[in-house]
């Protein structure tokens, strides 16, 4: 195979971008909105109906504040989990810090047994074998390396999507090639080996 090369160059939109595929796709996050989307309107009822059987009913402002915060609480993790809340949030954490390894130009290149990618401020070797996986979005190639991390093409760095596509499908191939072989640890190279 030839080597495929793309330069891109990363922003903190894409690394939002990261953060929200990370939250589709993760079981846990799905299931806590989920919880807290059925929690609240249950509350509310059982409130209603606490209030309607009770000898001494709650008073009425109390009754509005609980049935309010039951209607408001899903409410809040939907705009949290779909986008408003949850933007502003990972702006405010990546803030934190510089982020000169996942900021800024980036290249990455496909190879029959690894990737490479290369930034100003580091350059690293991957088998796939070690890939978790790569997904796509409309605007996005993740090379996931963990449950958390992944290394970020923008699908703006081809000039097409069939590029984008093609680029996509090579790297899922060979991925996919490696998870049918398991190479022996003494096989592979220096940097590849686990130090732990």
């Amino acid at each position: 195979m030839r080597e495929r090369t793309v330069k891109y160059e990363t922003s903190m939109d894409d690394l939002i971008a990261l953060t929200f595929d990370q939250m589709r796709w993760s079981k846990r996050t799905r299931r806590q909105v989920l919880v807290g989307i059925l929690v609240g309107p249950i509350a509310a009822v059982l409130i209603l109906l606490l209030h309607t059987l009770d000898d001494e009913p709650l008073s009425d402002l109390m009754v509005v504040i609980m049935v309010a915060f039951g209607v408001m609480l899903p409410l809040m993790l939907l705009y949290t989990y779909c986008g408003g809340g949850r933007r502003a949030a990972v702006r405010k954490a990546y803030a934190e810090g510089k982020n000169l390894a996942l900021i800024g130009v980036h290249e990455l290149t496909l190879h029959d047994e690894y990737f490479e990618i290369r930034a100003p401020m580091f350059a690293s070797q991957m088998r796939w074998d070690m890939v978790e996986q790569i997904r796509q979005t409309d605007g996005h190639i993740f090379f996931y390396v963990s449950a958390l991390s992944a290394h970020i093409v923008p699908k703006s760095a081809f000039d097409d999507a069939e590029e984008a596509s093609a680029f996509a499908a090579e790297a899922i191939s060979l991925w996919e090639q490696s998870r049918s072989r398991q190479p022996e640890l003494e096989d592979s190279p220096p940097w590849a080996r686990s130090h732990g």
